[in-house]
């Protein structure tokens, strides 16, 4: 594995000079040494163990096709994950890479520079080329589809019941390899709070691809997004989670899919409910506070055969082929929330 278990015992009253802890830090590297600047605000440095953080992850694997791992009951903390935009490998602090089958459960996950869970794809230097660009993503996609982005091969992974925390890029992410997942029972909580930097690509579930995905019963509070389907989700349904402090953008992105998606028994309450600029999801049962966003979109994106990865065409957003029923609109007091 890449990475190491932390192995000594970390006391509550620690300084920790993951970024962003400190108010300002900053390091000098010459031939010889790395000289690291900080502050500790009231906090004595010699008094106190202080930990520099240097791994890049807590357990993720090196190679590829590493299936059916279960991680249950752990402490997985402070890793210097990198950020990465979706047409690249998305590192997390734990992750399966680009395997089939994993069991991520019951586990605190938290302290990670940029991401908490990835379930994304496997690294391309071709991909590497193609810029964060719409042009550049078909590419990727192109490119995982010749390297065995299938059912058979990638995906099935089964994330339940952790809580994810304090990561400052998103709690969950996957660009292609959470085709055919679960993400049930989680609590994600307190993305991107510090804003050490700016961009796209943050909130607590991020998923492009999203394929026969269920997510289900998941509490996703005080993130800078909340949920986020991007490209090509379909046959996902999205049920029974609730949503509130999604403060800075919405509870729910849907971007640029051709569905089918099912989005039902939510409750939203953050001012902003759903960004929709995507077409074809059913939204049935679902209780609102906040507003709604729709827009179309004239990006040409693809859409797949029915639960399978194989390309079915391409087209632009229209927009108009949503469907709502039984639904609870709200407006309280944006003061109150």
């Amino acid at each position: 594995m890449n990475g190491h278990w932390l192995n000594e015992a970390i006391g509550k009253d620690d300084v920790f000079m993951l970024a962003g802890d400190t108010l300002f830090w900053f390091a000098e590297v010459d031939d010889s040494e790395t000289t690291i600047w900080a502050q500790f605000n009231d906090l004595n440095p010699n008094e106190e163990q202080v930990v520099t953080n240097v791994r890049q992850t807590v357990f993720y694997p090196e190679n590829e096709e590493i299936n059916y791992i279960t991680v249950s009951g752990f402490i997985l903390e402070k890793a210097a994950t990198p950020w990465a935009p979706p047409t690249i490998e998305q590192i997390g602090l734990i992750g399966p890479h680009w395997t089939k089958g994993w069991i991520i459960e019951n586990n605190d996950i938290c302290y990670s520079v940029c991401i908490g869970i990835s379930l994304g794809k496997y690294g391309e230097v071709a991909d590497y080329a193609t810029g964060s660009t719409s042009k550049g993503y078909v590419g990727t996609i192109d490119h995982g589809c010749a390297y065995g982005w299938s059912k058979e091969r990638i995906g099935g992974h089964l994330v339940r019941n952790n809580n994810i925390h304090h990561c400052e890029q998103a709690g969950i992410v996957g660009s292609l390899g959470a085709i055919f997942c679960s993400i049930i029972g989680n609590e994600i909580h307190d993305i991107h709070v510090k804003r050490l930097f700016s961009g796209m690509e943050m909130g607590g579930i991020i998923i492009h691809g999203g394929i026969d995905m269920l997510i289900a019963n998941n509490f996703v509070h005080n993130c800078w997004r909340g949920i986020w389907l991007d490209w090509m989700a379909q046959g996902t349904r999205v049920t029974g989670n609730l949503l509130h402090d999604n403060l800075v953008t919405q509870d729910m992105f849907l971007q640029v899919n051709h569905g089918p998606v099912l989005f039902d028994h939510n409750i939203l309450l953050s001012p902003a409910a759903i960004f929709d600029l995507s077409q074809g999801s059913a939204i049935v049962h679902n209780l609102f506070v906040g507003k709604f966003i729709p827009q179309t979109d004239d990006r040409v994106t693809p859409f797949r055969t029915t639960h399978s990865t194989k390309l079915a065409g391409s087209a632009v957003i229209t927009g108009g082929d949503d469907r709502y029923y039984n639904n609870v609109f709200m407006s309280f007091n944006q003061a109150a929330l």
